[in-house]
């Protein structure tokens, strides 16, 4: 513990404030016992911002459906691979403990220089825990930033099925849960025409080979469309999110009335689930028609 000391003391003296003494003594700490304490790690991401802390419950909950989806495509993935996959859901955006709050809770679009500073977050990552399990998670988490084909804001080395597969569960993700976050100003979701689950799904088919990775893609839309036809609580939640557009919506075309925008009629849970349905066949009907999945992947 002497050594955990002397580090703290360091830090005391040169950290720009005692916020990020508590996050590097804590995840430095993580590292001395070798394991990744994930209850310590979301009480730093809820203290930093309760969003961020959200968001990677959110992504690492999803993982259950995109394994199912993979499944379902043929994809030979383990259950050790995908409690992994969880794991890197959870630290994937570990360097926003660092990046200032007025960067990630800004509404509007970034300066060049406000991009360089959320740029760095993603580089961040390597600098907090050094121990084998967490340091083969964080580097599957840093590459959630690359891009399919390669035209990432990362200097990527690597494109296509070359960036493991869970980093590719992770690129389609957290852009889903991103999309899908009704508490992100930035969405501006009440301009929108369709509901920001509506956006998502369509998003997943139209960046595919771009953005996402054609399979993970299909197969997260096939695991989520079970999920929302099988297991009520999940529907239900996913129904209030599309309730609260709704009502979003509806007051926003109140405040900029418009000859051609209408009101929403009243929310409907059963014809809204029917019209959520037949979009997640329509989408993966793309899919099947559009990429040939067929053969089996593994890790």
């Amino acid at each position: 513990m002497n050594e955990l000391c002397l580090l703290y003391k360091i830090f005391q003296k040169y950290a720009e404030d005692f916020h990020n003494v508590y996050v590097s003594i804590a995840l430095y700490y993580a590292h001395l016992i070798g394991e990744l304490d994930e209850e310590r790690l979301l009480e730093l991401y809820a203290q930093k911002d309760a969003t961020a802390l959200g968001h990677v419950k959110a992504v690492a909950g999803l993982v259950s459906q995109m394994g199912f989806g993979l499944r379902e495509l043929g994809v030979e993935i383990s259950d050790e691979d995908l409690e992994k996959a969880r794991k890197v859901g959870l630290i994937h955006d570990i360097g926003k403990l660092y990046t200032p709050d007025q960067l990630l809770k800004n509404t509007d679009d970034f300066t060049y220089h406000e991009f360089l500073e959320m740029r760095k977050h993603a580089l961040l990552n390597f600098n907090y825990a050094l121990s084998e399990e967490v340091s083969s998670l964080i580097k599957l988490a840093e590459q959630h930033h690359f891009r399919f084909d390669g035209t990432g804001y990362l200097e990527q080395n690597i494109k296509g099925e070359e960036i493991p597969l869970i980093s590719r569960m992770m690129i389609t993700l957290d852009a889903f849960d991103a999309i899908t976050d009704m508490s992100r100003g930035y969405q501006k979701q009440a301009m929108n025409d369709v509901s920001p689950l509506e956006y998502a799904i369509s998003t997943l088919y139209n960046n595919s080979n771009s953005q996402f990775d054609p399979l993970c893609a299909q197969a997260f839309l096939i695991g989520f469309k079970n999920a929302f036809e099988n297991d009520p609580e999940f529907r239900n939640e996913w129904l209030a999110k599309e309730e609260r557009y709704f009502e979003q919506r509806n007051e926003y075309l109140r405040l900029n009335p418009s000859p051609t925008n209408q009101p929403l009629p009243p929310f409907d849970p059963v014809t809204r689930t029917e019209h959520l349905l037949n979009h997640l066949d329509n989408t993966i009907q793309k899919f099947n028609e559009t990429y040939n999945k067929n053969e089996n992947k593994g890790m």
